[in-house]
């Protein structure tokens, strides 16, 4: 359990998902989301579906609670969104790595 201050909505389909939620998941959209978390994830420290559920839990933990993998000094897309910027700065070539 990774807690409802990681994961607020634990199922699609069980969870009624506010309004707000869903207008800002949808304007930050997946790719965004992860250009952001991900920005410096080494790629091998990707679980696979194959790995144990104890890798995977890790992960998430280092990607969204302790946030190992984002750009340092840097808004989040919600904070873009939020600022009336768009968080397209995080997909491909739009982030830069300092």
């Amino acid at each position: 359990n990774l807690g409802t201050h990681i994961s607020v909505v634990k199922s699609v389909t069980l969870d009624k998902w506010q309004p707000k939620w869903v207008a800002t998941v949808s304007k930050i959209g997946n790719v965004a989301s992860n250009g952001y978390f991900e920005a410096r994830l080494d790629s091998s420290e990707k679980p696979r579906e194959s790995d144990s559920l104890e890798k995977k839990a890790a992960f998430i933990r280092k990607k969204y609670e302790t946030k190992n993998y984002i750009l340092r000094n840097k808004p989040s897309p919600a904070e873009l969104l939020q600022q009336g910027r768009s968080p397209d700065a995080y997909i491909g070539g739009g982030r830069d790595r300092s």
